[in-house]
């Protein structure tokens, strides 16, 4: 049963790209996932509310499938919620950086989570630009899902600012 959540990427299902999101190799990968999902899950929640989370949960997982679909050899098997994970850092870290209310919590809360988010992207980019340095991890699903995030807050905020008059009118002042 589980192997069918995971995504193939030669014969992949509609419903992978999403599935795959639940799916781990083994205990760490799982409770590495789980540690950064409360982490910054629940920076995203105390920001958008647990719908938020769900919303950029899901997107950022789907968003990061469909990208290593696209990008990834057709041999490849995907599994695992890093992808959501990594969408996430940037949807937690942009999302308070965005609010108007912007306290001293907030900023030792960006200050230090953003060099977190920082110190993993760079990672992963070296990793992408070197040829990839760990067997098994889809580096790639990891940038693309921190780009879903980035997509998800400012088209957020994008569509904010069309629907909502109060805005448009501020900014015209």
């Amino acid at each position: 049963v589980a192997q069918h959540m995971y995504l193939f990427h030669r014969r992949w299902k509609w419903w992978q790209p999403l599935t795959t999101c639940f799916c781990h190799a083994d205990r760490f990968h799982l409770s590495n996932n789980l540690f950064l999902l409360l982490l910054f899950g629940r920076s995203v929640e105390d920001d958008q509310g647990w719908g938020g989370l769900l919303f950029s949960y899901f997107f950022c997982g789907v968003f990061a499938s469909l990208a290593s679909i696209i990008i990834l050899p057709k041999n490849t098997i995907s599994i695992g919620a890093s992808g959501a994970v990594f969408g996430l850092y940037a949807v937690s870290t942009l999302a308070t950086l965005s609010w108007r209310d912007l306290n001293w919590r907030k900023l030792v809360e960006v200050s230090v989570l953003g060099e977190f988010v920082f110190r993993q992207l760079s990672s992963e980019i070296s990793a992408v630009t070197s040829g990839g340095s760990n067997t098994g991890i889809s580096h790639i699903a990891h940038l693309s899902g921190a780009a879903g995030g980035v997509i998800l807050v400012f088209g957020l905020m994008a569509l904010t600012t069309i629907f909502d008059p109060d805005k448009k009118t501020k900014q015209k002042r």
